[in-house]
This record gives structure tokens, sequence and C-alpha cells, in this order.
């Protein structure tokens, strides 16, 4: 497909993976006391026996520079759909050259209630430290979409609206971040050549989430690494009359404190495109503004990716995209710049996965 013309998406295009990845966080782990003194340690026993009704799910946002010299963003989702079922959903972009492939997959079976775990025929996450979270993997033999990726955490958590806990529509919903993990492993490229992930050019944000609500009349959320070394999730629901509308942004810092704040006037959605596949409505263009701490970022996907639809029945109940995004704009009145994932899920009244 062909990249959207603006002169922003011209020059993110050149910018070099090593700005374009910036790692930034110490080389510490989460648990570390110096971030844990201040925000805690995620409970991940909860997580992972969590088995009632809402959401739960692995999320994993890959920032990825390869040996082949080119870039690449994998978004995968593991997710219990219902009482006995899981869903997979594997976005795979190459942003240097716009290649791109993204679907989803129902099978019969959950998430583990002892560890975390979850595996389908054609994606299986992991934990492989006893604590179930120094150290993860993603393996994925789809077709289409084949690799195997580690990671290791460092720098501080992220915990949604501070705390890890927030209205999401109707009820609760829990989630915590870890916003930079430390990448290795191998892909298989849009070419068929298996190639080596460049750790030092490369990172992942990995997301937990659980609870017994969700937004089930959709909603924008973004995923935000900015250069000053500064770590946003902001998350902004759909209006509708069911529930209140939640807008908010949680600002986690090098040194591990959190501020959060309102996400103020919507999302502001420009350039519109449509999905051949869902005939869903996305847009290449956003604006995020925060007044209160003087942020404002403008959002471009260079690419029309990240949709992950489940291939049986592409309706927006069973369909989300990940899309990878670059950010520019204000942040406490100084410049700054970085790259994330956009979100868009239209609707996910009647869907498999909440």
């Amino acid at each position: 497909m062909a990249p959207i013309t603006s002169l922003f998406s011209a020059l993110a295009l050149l910018i070099t993976p090593s700005l374009a990845f910036l790692r930034t966080a110490q080389d510490r782990s989460p648990l570390d006391y110096q971030y844990s003194s201040t925000v805690g340690a995620p409970n991940v026993t909860n997580v992972i026996a969590f088995n009632t009704t809402g959401i739960k799910s692995y999320w994993f946002a890959n920032f990825l520079h390869a040996s082949d010299g080119n870039d690449y963003c994998i978004v995968t989702t593991t997710a219990n759909a219902g009482p006995t079922g899981q869903i997979t959903s594997i976005s795979y972009t190459d942003i240097t050259n716009g290649h791109i492939f993204g679907g989803s997959w129902h099978y019969d079976g959950q998430l583990s209630n002892t560890k975390l775990y979850g595996s389908t025929p054609i994606l299986t996450t992991g934990a492989r430290s006893d604590d179930q979270i120094s150290e993860l993997y993603v393996t994925s033999t789809q077709e289409s979409a084949r690799f195997n990726l580690t990671y290791v955490p460092k720098g501080p958590n992220l915990y949604q609206a501070g705390v890890g806990a927030y209205i999401w529509g109707t009820g609760y919903a829990y989630a915590y971040d870890y916003p930079e993990t430390y990448v290795t492993g191998t892909l298989v490229n849009f070419a068929n050549e298996t190639v080596d992930i460049v750790p030092e050019q490369s990172q992942a944000w990995f997301d937990m989430q659980w609870g017994p609500s969700y937004a089930a009349g959709g909603w924008h959320a973004y995923v935000i690494l900015l250069n000053n070394g500064v770590k946003i999730q902001a998350t902004i629901t759909n209006p509708v009359s069911e529930y209140n509308q939640a807008s908010l942004a949680t600002i986690a810092y090098p040194d591990g404190h959190h501020e959060v704040y309102p996400v103020v006037g919507g999302v502001h959605p420009a350039d519109p495109w449509v999905s051949e596949l869902s005939n869903i409505t996305y847009y290449s263009s956003y604006r995020i503004d925060v007044p209160g701490k003087k942020l404002s970022l403008d959002v471009r996907s260079p690419w029309k990716s990240g949709e992950t639809a489940l291939l049986t029945d592409p309706t927006p109940a069973n369909t989300i995209a990940d899309t990878f995004a670059w950010f520019s704009g204000y942040f406490d009145g100084v410049a700054v710049e970085g790259f994330g994932i956009s979100e868009e899920r239209v609707s996910a009244l009647g869907g498999l996965f909440g």
C-alpha cells in the first residue's frame, strides 16, 4: 500500500534506526528498589489467576531494527475469548518498505491460571523466569509472520491511571505495562529471510490487562515513547450513553514516578482510509492535547496498517487496529518527538474479545 504523502511521513521514513527507536531506560529491572520504592511492584499472581468474565490479555508492541537494515513493528495479542476460547492477533509491518500483514484467529483453550502462558497453534506467549516477570518470550509460526523474540524488562513500570486500576466502560479494569524491554531474537522478513534483531536499536512495550469490565463502545488508545525518556499511555473511550467517557493520559517518568492528566478535546482524527477487509474507516492522523501538562502531540502513521480482523468474521466487533505511529509536538512546552502505537477499536459490542 502507498505511504501517506505528507512531509512529516516522508521525513519520518528517513530517520535512522538508532534515532527512531532510541532506548532511554536505565539497565535496571522494574523490580529494582529505585523504582519499586515509589510505586510498588505488580502482583503478577493476580493477573495470572484471573478467570472470570471480562478481559485477560497479554499484548506486545515490538519496535525492531533487524540485521537486514529494515525497521519493523510487530504487535501481538494473546487473550481469553469468553469462557472456553482464546484469541490470537498478529500485526506485522515493515516500516521501511511498507509491507504489511495482519489477522486474528479464534481457538479453543484459555490462558494459564498458574503461570504467564498462553498458546495456540500459531502463537505462544510466556515467561521463562520463575518470577513470571524478568524474562518473557513470544514465538509465532504463522506462515506470513514468523518470529522468535525474548524480552527482558528495563526501567520503571507504568501503572495505567497511576495505580493500575481505572473505570473502563461500566466497571473496573486493571493494567500495568513494561514500557521498555530489551529484545533479542529473530524474524522472517517479507523476502522470506531469517534476520537477527539488533537489540541496542530495538525495544518492545508489554501490557497486561485484566478485569471484569471493558469499553464495549470502542476506544482510541496510544502508547508513546518520547525521546526525553517519558512513556505515555493514553486511553479515550468513545462517547456512548451506557457509561461515562474515560479520557486520560498516564505519564511515567524515567525515575519511575507517575502523573495522570485528562486528555481534552478528543483525538482530532484526520486523513481517513477504509479497510478493504472490514470496511472500517481508520485515520492516519490524530492530535492529543493534555493542557494540564502543556502537552500536545501530533500523531502520524506512515502506513495504512495494523488492522487485525478475525479473518472468518471481519466485523467491527471482532476487529482492532494497532498501527505504528510517529509522535511530535510539545511536552511541558518543550519540543519532543517519539514513536509508538495508535490503537482504534470502533466497537467491541458482541465481540469474542473484550
